[in-house]
């Protein structure tokens, strides 16, 4: 998964990033609190995170996904002011959509753009 948190620059700009730093440690830890032990998440930039699944079939991912999206869009706030973010997610698998991580990410990334652009929160490639 390639999971972007939208809204994420105007807390930055608005409250610091200071602010921002804290919003992202809450929301990682959600995020890591949202997956199974076997599982792993990785922050790799801005407000953007990686989490990763083993043997996922399409509708565990799918299902994970709009968890993690429902765990991520509720009761947030930034130094006790509203924090308005939405998360998008795009979804690939190994090695149906990339036989490197370079290329899974890449995959996961455009499917995480198309997510964006559609106004959905996740898109799993087809």
């Amino acid at each position: 998964m390639f999971l972007r948190l939208n809204g994420f620059k105007a807390v930055n700009d608005r409250l610091g990033h200071a602010a921002g730093d804290r919003l992202l440690a809450e929301l990682g830890q959600r995020l890591d609190r949202s997956l199974r032990s076997t599982n792993a998440v990785a922050r790799i930039g801005g407000g953007e995170f990686v989490p990763l699944m083993e043997d996922a079939s399409r509708n565990g991912a799918l299902a994970l996904a709009n968890r993690i999206c429902e765990l991520m869009d509720t009761g947030t706030t930034a130094d006790g002011q509203p924090a308005h973010i939405k998360v998008s997610i795009g979804v690939s698998f190994f090695p149906r959509d990339g036989d490197t991580v370079d290329r899974l990410l890449s995959t996961a990334d455009w499917a995480m753009y198309e997510a964006k652009r559609s106004g959905r929160p996740v898109v799993v490639i087809p």
